[in-house]
Formats: C-alpha cells, sequence, structure tokens
C-alpha cells in the first residue's frame, strides 16, 4: 500500500517485537500475516524473534491489533515501539 504525504501523516505505525515460545516461527508468521493491519513481517536475531510493521488509522485499531498478536498460542511476550516521525532521506 502506498500513501501519499498527506495520507501517512495520519497513519500509525508500530513495530511489536515478539518472543515466541516454540524455535520454529512459521506458524505464528502464517498467523500474523492474516491480520490486515500487518504490512510487514521479519525475523530477528536477540531476545526477540520476530518483528511485524503495522499501519492503523487509531489507536483503538492498533490495541485491538496487539491484543490478536499476543493472543497467538506460540506468543510469549510482545514489546511495543510507535513511530514518532520520519528522518526524510
Amino acid at each position: 500500500m502506498e500513501l501519499g504525504p498527506s495520507d501517512e501523516d495520519h497513519q500509525i505505525s508500530a513495530f511489536p517485537l515478539i518472543r515466541l515460545t516454540a524455535d520454529d516461527c512459521r506458524a505464528t508468521q502464517a498467523a500474523l500475516r492474516r491480520i490486515e493491519a500487518i504490512t510487514d513481517i521479519h525475523t530477528l536475531s536477540g531476545a526477540f524473534d520476530l518483528v511485524a510493521e503495522l499501519r492503523m488509522r487509531s489507536l483503538k485499531l492498533l490495541d485491538r491489533t496487539l491484543d490478536e498478536i499476543r493472543a497467538l498460542p506460540e506468543v510469549a511476550e510482545t514489546q511495543s515501539h510507535i513511530r514518532l516521525a520520519s528522518a526524510g532521506r
């Protein structure tokens, strides 16, 4: 989804870090891909296993989406970061 400059100002972007209970993250990645607000998923090294990028238009939807992620069976912990501003290129 490509956003114009005015649309991007009204978008909330968040990046939940996700720690899993399982060593194999394929089932969780498949479940995350079914969540409409998730635009991207990456595996990580370190304390967390995955990071997702979320985009939505309200904090209420963000809260609901984070609840949906935390409810997935193999999700042990999340830590969310909300984008405040983007540095220009």
